[in-house]
């Protein structure tokens, strides 16, 4: 006896195609049997397990069709897994693009504070020999007082964190 199996929507989403019709495949499809009284039209069976009745080359014939649709159903897959893989690449690559571009925006921002910052501390330098040159022409006599010239060395200091502090040094500093 030959075993019939009904082929759902989800048979022919594996490979089985409608193409292999009653028409096209005479002895392979039969109506499917009414189950509990109701008659179903909707569906038919295919017989899974090679037809006897069939002649040696319809057999044949029969096992190509078959593989024929199951390879079909096999290559659109592939096709589509790898569309869906092309689709992933290039999303990653436009991902990869935003972030080389955020990075290099950030480093181009930092090369600028860095230039800035460059500029400043040769200005600040320049003044300060300028003012030690200064004090190299008065005489030792009136230098007289260490504290004092330790006062005006901690207040330039100071003066310089506060400027640097405006340039946004200490964030670059963290």
């Amino acid at each position: 006896m030959v075993e019939n199996t009904s082929v759902r929507p989800a048979a022919l989403a594996r490979g089985l195609s409608p193409a292999l019709s009653p028409a096209s495949a005479p002895g392979l499809w039969t109506p499917e049997p009414a189950v509990n009284g109701n008659a179903c039209g909707g569906h038919l069976t295919l017989d899974l397990i090679e037809p006897r009745h069939l002649e040696e080359g319809a057999v044949f014939q029969w096992r190509r069709r078959l593989f024929s649709q199951e390879n079909k159903g096999s290559v659109e897959i592939m096709r589509k897994d790898l569309n869906d893989a092309r689709d992933l690449h290039g999303q990653a690559e436009s991902a990869a693009a935003v972030w080389k571009g955020h990075v290099m925006d950030r480093r181009k921002k930092a090369l600028t504070d860095y230039k800035k910052l460059r500029a400043f501390f040769a200005e600040e330098e320049e003044h300060f020999l300028q003012e030690a040159e200064k004090d190299e022409g008065i005489p030792d006599d009136e230098r007289a007082d260490p504290a004092e010239r330790f006062r005006c060395l901690l207040q330039a200091v100071s003066e310089l964190e506060k400027k640097h502090r405006n340039l946004g040094l200490s964030m670059l500093l963290q």
